[in-house]
């Protein structure tokens, strides 16, 4: 399932400090600097769970049953005549030892008999003891996830192309890959072409299927040796999204206001904004600036 972004201004992850502008469909070239926001830390959320277990057990017992036994009265034996006293005795002890035999066996049948009575059989299951689950009171129950607001994907690290422009501002460098100055430019104006015709009637028309854009450049020096906007301007050129160059336009502009034409040499420090005028297709309706070869993005 996709989702859908409104338009608007989003934090650049690749340039901190700027801003970079989402259409509602992709990035554009726009950025803007922005000042540094205190990242925001959300509160960690903690679960505590004190779970109470609780085991009941009852022990299982089993009654001592009594079997009581009742020994069989000894016959009487009938009468017979006088025998020889010495041959009743072994038949005397012969007799209490086998008898002596037979009791021990019958005691010992009893209490094996009442200790298998005491044992649960196979016949007889014991109940299985099992541990409640303990129940969750309100205050433990896990609170509703909380929706959090998705940005935009992160555009792509700058490259310098058409399509993946450098953002403003531009740091362009020299032959020997010294540092000479920084660029910021915006289009203030993207069809002044009756504009230039009434700021003094001998600018040039714009041919057919064209147009005059204006633009506002900011070059800071860096170059210890000075930076000299006239000459430098011939390194800016406005691009259209396809990419294709259109050099600077000498023309007058509106008493009161500042052509490049007029920047003063820029030593490390200093800075200077003035106006400069390109004729482009009348269709064109995105723009990039192209600094010494490299494509920057407009800054608003």
């Amino acid at each position: 399932m996709s989702t859908t972004y409104p338009a608007g201004w989003y934090p650049d992850a690749n340039y901190p400090g700027y801003e970079r502008y989402y259409d509602g469909v992709t990035w554009t070239e726009h950025t803007r600097a922005v000042a540094v926001q205190p990242t925001q830390v959300l509160p960690q959320h903690t679960r505590a769970y004190p779970y109470q277990t609780q085991a009941h057990y009852q022990a299982q017992q089993y009654p001592q049953q009594a079997y009581p036994y009742t020994v069989a009265p000894t016959p009487v034996a009938e009468a017979q005549p006088p025998k020889n006293k010495g041959a009743k005795i072994p038949l005397i002890i012969l007799g209490s030892v086998v008898g002596g035999i037979l009791f021990l066996s019958f005691i010992g049948a009893v209490v094996s008999g009442g200790s298998d009575r005491d044992r649960p059989t196979a016949d007889e299951p014991v109940a299985a003891q099992t541990t409640p689950e303990p129940t969750p009171t309100p205050d433990e129950a896990e609170a509703a996830p909380q929706a959090v607001e998705e940005a935009p994907p992160a555009p792509p690290t700058a490259d310098g192309s058409v399509a993946n422009p450098f953002p403003a501002p531009y740091t362009v460098t020299g032959f020997f890959g010294a540092e000479k100055y920084t660029f910021t430019g915006r289009v203030t104006n993207a069809d002044a072409t009756a504009a230039v015709k009434e700021w003094n009637m001998f600018n040039d028309d714009a041919p057919a299927g064209y147009k005059y854009v204006i633009a506002e450049v900011t070059m800071t020096g860096l170059d210890s040796d000075g930076t000299e906007p006239r000459y430098d301007q011939y390194d800016v050129q406005l691009a259209t999204s396809e990419g294709n160059g259109y050099d600077n336009e000498i023309i007058v502009f509106p008493e009161g206001s500042s052509s490049f034409w007029d920047g003063p040499t820029l030593y490390p420090g200093q800075s200077f904004t003035g106006l400069m005028a390109f004729i482009v297709p009348a269709d064109a309706t995105a723009f990039l600036f192209k600094v010494d070869g490299d494509y920057v993005a407009s800054a608003g």
